[in-house]
């Protein structure tokens, strides 16, 4: 298999949810500064979606088997590698 990527993507967050509660979701894996990026709609309103880098191909690969559906507020989110 060719290089892992860095980013991964969470989808099922909270609406309401911004960067810095992403980073604390994520707290412990070494996320890219300002690399978090809310998904928007057309319309403006938040998709659920997020996509954020990680330091490291392992790092992101880590954050996916360690945070997989773990639950943010009262949502689980599930973590793809992009």
């Amino acid at each position: 298999a060719g290089p892992q990527s860095s980013t991964v993507r969470l989808r099922g967050l909270p609406w309401q949810s911004t960067p810095q509660d992403v980073l604390n979701f994520l707290s412990g894996f070494a996320v890219v500064k300002d690399s978090v990026r809310i998904g928007q709609a057309t319309n403006g309103r938040a998709t659920g979606e997020a996509m954020v880098t990680f330091a490291s191909a392992s790092e992101a690969g880590r954050a996916v088997s360690e945070r997989h559906r773990a639950m943010m507020g009262n949502r689980y989110v599930e973590l793809f590698l992009v």
